[in-house]
Order: C-alpha cells, then sequence, then structure tokens
C-alpha cells in the first residue's frame, strides 16, 4: 500500500491528478460519489479507504494481491483480464496513459514493478 500511495501521489495529501485525482490516495470521486471533497484530501480517511480498496479487489481476485493493486490504477475489470491470463508481462488490448499507448498487460505489469520498487525503498 505504501508503494502505491507513494507512486499515485508521492504520499502528497493535497496531490491533485488529472482525472481530476484527489489527495494521497488519488481517489477519483465520480467514480465514488459518496466520497466528499474533504475526506479525498484527508489521509486519514483516504488511506484506509485505498487499503479497504486493495483488499477487496484482492479478495475477488482470488487473494493475488498483485492484480488487487493493479486494479487501484486500470480497474477490477482488466485488472480480473490480467490474472486470468497469468500476470503476462506484455499482450492484452491497447491502452492510452498519459498520451502513450501500451499493451494493457504491459502496463499491468509496469505498475506493478514500480509499486514495488517504490516500497522495496522504505523497507531496506
Amino acid at each position: 500500500l505504501h508503494g502505491l500511495l507513494d507512486l499515485e501521489s508521492n504520499m502528497d495529501p493535497a496531490c491533485t491528478g488529472p482525472s481530476p485525482d484527489e489527495g494521497i490516495a488519488q481517489i477519483v470521486r465520480r467514480f465514488f460519489p459518496g466520497i466528499t471533497e474533504a475526506q479525498a484530501y484527508d489521509p486519514a480517511f483516504a488511506i484506509p479507504w485505498a487499503a479497504k480498496k486493495v483488499r477487496t479487489q484482492t479478495d475477488r481476485l482470488d487473494g493475488d494481491w498483485l492484480a488487487g493493486l493493479v486494479s487501484y490504477n486500470v480497474g477490477f475489470a482488466m485488472a480480473q483480464d490480467w490474472h486470468e491470463a497469468g500476470r503476462p508481462a506484455t499482450g492484452g488490448p491497447p491502452i492510452m496513459v498519459g498520451g502513450s499507448e501500451f499493451e494493457a498487460y504491459e502496463w499491468c505489469a509496469l505498475y506493478i514493478n514500480v509499486v514495488l520498487s517504490r516500497a522495496a525503498r522504505y523497507l531496506n
């Protein structure tokens, strides 16, 4: 979770992304209309919310915590496809991320590698 939050917001509770993603957990409130702006920017709300979201998705993905983490960025359906394909490093339909085209499974693998590398910085 630390690596995910570090990647999503650089651990900045005031971070605003392009979607617009809001706060340390980069919550996109249009997808979660019950979350207020104040909650999105409050780490005491957003961090446990993100943990619960990843845990819920992980449980839905047969306990595959890497796919659960990926679902935070690409959504459940794509994470499920990646999981069911055996978490390949390439393949999948083309997707646009930040103006660049990727294979969806390539993006999933890249996302996980960066999340894990960011987490590792704090474990050493």
